[in-house]
């Protein structure tokens, strides 16, 4: 019950009853002494006049009188239209959790007047905790499940007012009804507690909003009790819109702390992979130097036998020392080739260019393969650019051994048929082709064809020897020298045709 308001209605009333009664008289003794003596009026219709004015003048007197009383014995009454409206502005806006919480607690205890407050949040394991902001120093309170404040709230999810629960308590019907609330009201005690709302979400006890006595010593009112109760739902909203935002910059600093270590993981290793991969192209170089000496020792030797510097040579042994001599030939190329590896990918490829006329140099090595491609009962085709081309700057080396490794590779991978190879002058770009009615290569072996160690099947059932870098290499002395290098084919056992272009100036 509101005293204040008893209070007030009582005055105002008082005062109304003696406007009423006093204006009667005085209106009754106005209209007697003027209307009836001396205008001459029926005194009958006396009372009807007195009647109408004080009805007219009723209502306004009594606006006007609770106007002042109000005013007069509601000086500091609490406007809860504008409380709800802050407590709303900041559900609306703020998202973390701290601050959420730290603002409502704030403003109950500015409008409300209150001593303390508190909320307890719970966390997955069903305790209720007081959030770090709220310590002040003090150890943080800590309910669970075997509290019975908590499984009163989480029973009757109402709100809890500490002494009307007193009174609940006085009126148990059971000794066992009564001991439950002795001890529910404790946990308020200890708290401190003389409003407790319960927050709840999906019929789930998510929060508990504890609030402390008001510093004026009144109890809470009616006013004060629907604003709490307007102020749960919101707040559960509120609570579990900045729980998941927490969640969400939780885990976006937990990956961002997984990805710099996967990062700086990464990058160990790669500068780990870069050592080895200096180390190896150091051994490799390193080898192919020291292997290049005695292979040329070995393939002098072994000419000088076959050309009878030492003696006549019966066909048996000549047929033996022709093997080795050409198996000590394919080491030396391939020692090249590793050489050449080394040189490329340790940044050491160095190029001597000089004014060189293409289609001379590719009619040079054609010469040099006629004699294998007529072993094959192959064709070998030169279709020369019908005016001859300009010459160039490249190093006639490097140019050499990209257009013997693709003649060679044509000659090895086709049976029988024709291969035809042509240059030609065009844009600005001498272009070189090499075409052969070989193996030919499905449309997905053409993607990494010069890729360093890529062989296709068909390629490694024909020649098992290759060491899948001639077209690498190839292709890395290309771009050295600004130009391009690429292949195309019908299909498998339909041909294939490399080319590459270098450009004029």
């Amino acid at each position: 019950m509101d005293i204040r308001l008893l209070v007030t209605r009582s005055i105002l009333y008082f005062l109304l009853i003696i406007y009423v009664a006093g204006l009667y008289t005085f209106l009754t003794f106005i209209a007697g002494e003027l209307l009836v003596e001396r205008a001459g009026v029926s005194s009958s219709f006396i009372p009807l006049f007195i009647a109408f004015v004080i009805v007219i003048g009723l209502d306004p007197l009594k606006r006007i009188l609770t106007k002042y009383t109000d005013k007069l014995f509601y000086k500091g009454r609490i406007d809860y239209q504008k409380v709800l409206r802050h407590l709303s502005e900041v559900i609306a806006l703020e998202i973390n959790l701290d601050h959420l919480l730290d603002s409502i607690l704030e403003i109950l205890n500015r409008e409300l007047k209150i001593k303390n407050g508190v909320i307890l949040l719970a966390d997955k394991q069903g305790k209720f905790f007081k959030p770090e902001s709220f310590l002040d120093g003090r150890k943080s309170v800590i309910l669970d499940d075997k509290s019975p404040l908590i499984r009163y709230l989480k029973k009757d999810k109402n709100l809890i007012i500490t002494e009307e629960l007193i009174r609940m308590t006085d009126d148990a019907k059971t000794p066992t009804e009564k001991n439950y609330l002795e001890r529910v009201r404790k946990d308020l005690e200890d708290l401190d507690c003389a409003l407790c709302l319960p927050v709840i979400i999906d019929k789930k006890l998510t929060s508990v909003v504890i609030v402390g006595p008001k510093l004026s010593g009144d109890m809470f009112s009616f006013e004060d009790v629907r604003l709490f109760e307007v102020l749960a739902p919101q707040m559960a909203a509120a609570i579990e819109k900045a729980k998941l935002y927490e969640e969400v910059q939780d885990f976006s600093i937990t990956l961002q702390q997984k990805v710099e270590k996967a990062t700086h993981e990464l990058q160990e290793a790669n500068i780990h992979l870069r050592q080895l991969d200096k180390a190896k192209s150091e051994f490799l170089s390193i080898a192919a130097h020291q292997l290049r000496t005695p292979i040329s020792g070995i393939k002098g030797y072994l000419s000088m036998l076959l050309d009878g510097d030492f003696g006549t040579l019966d066909e048996k042994k000549r047929k033996v020392m022709r093997t080795v001599f050409n198996s000590t030939e394919r080491l030396n190329r391939l020692v090249n080739v590793f050489l050449n590896i080394s040189r490329i990918e340790s940044g050491r490829l160095k190029l001597s260019p000089s004014p060189v006329v293409v289609e001379e140099l590719v009619e040079s090595a054609i010469n040099n393969f006629k004699i294998v491609a007529q072993r094959k009962k192959i064709e070998l085709e030169f279709i020369k650019p019908k005016k001859k081309t300009k010459p160039i700057n490249i190093d006639r080396d490097k140019i050499t051994d990209v257009v013997n490794n693709l003649i060679d590779n044509s000659i090895k991978y086709t049976e029988k048929g024709k291969i035809a190879v042509q240059v030609k002058q065009e844009k600005g770009q001498v272009m070189f082709a090499v075409k052969d009615t070989g193996i030919g290569m499905a449309e997905e072996d053409l993607s990494g064809m010069f890729n360093k160690f890529s062989r296709t099947s068909a390629s490694e059932r024909i020649n098992t020897g290759g060491s899948g870098l001639g077209l690498y290499i190839a292709k890395r002395l290309v771009e050295a020298h600004g130009g391009k290098i690429w292949a195309k084919s019908p299909g498998r056992g339909q041909g294939s045709t490399f080319m590459f272009s270098l450009p004029i100036k």
